[in-house]
């Protein structure tokens, strides 16, 4: 677990640092609520908060909100980078990068995963009007580290430190205020 967090926490303070050349822009907008839908996080609402003029960092909640007969839960932090032309609406470019992290509890009737997750998606924003907007990315999805454990306090406990590799898609509508 220290591992992925000290990973995770590496990539976004680089991603932070990295300036590359642009123009000026002004940035009508730096708050972002987000509600949508994506694997590993489910239906989710969060908000982000653009801190430079290509950059944006979010922090998410989501689960299954009831429609499954598991219970599942997940909290992410992420990380944008928007580049390319800038769009007319929104004043920021339009194609972005995505880094996350991802950490989701599962908990059915005998058994609890927990499972943390490293996103790296590339995305399309495509704004509506100077408010509102959707997005879309794709990309992979890093399990890092699962930890299964029965539910009875004198169970047992299993913990799977093997990466796996999957593919991740999102959809978000966001209203910028």
């Amino acid at each position: 677990m220290r591992r992925g967090i000290l990973l995770l926490c590496t990539i976004l303070a680089l991603c932070g640092t990295i300036t590359l050349p642009s123009e000026a822009q002004i940035i009508k907008t730096r708050v972002d609520f987000v509600g949508g839908i994506a694997y590993p996080e489910y239906l989710h609402g969060g908000i982000r908060y653009q801190y430079g003029e290509r950059a944006q960092a979010g922090l998410y909640y989501g689960g299954d909100m009831g429609i499954m007969p598991e219970i599942i839960n997940s909290l992410t932090l992420d990380h944008m980078y928007h580049f390319g032309k800038n769009n007319y609406y929104s004043n920021r470019p339009v194609w972005y990068t995505r880094q996350a992290y991802t950490y989701s509890k599962q908990m059915t009737t005998i058994r609890i995963y927990k499972i943390s997750y490293l996103d790296l998606s590339l995305g399309y924003e495509f704004p509506l009007n100077n408010y509102v907007g959707l997005n879309f990315d794709m990309g992979l999805n890093f399990k890092m580290r699962e930890r299964e454990e029965d539910r009875d306090p004198d169970g047992s406990v299993f913990i799977d430190p093997r990466w796996y590799v999957g593919m991740m898609a999102r959809f978000q509508i966001y209203i910028s205020i």
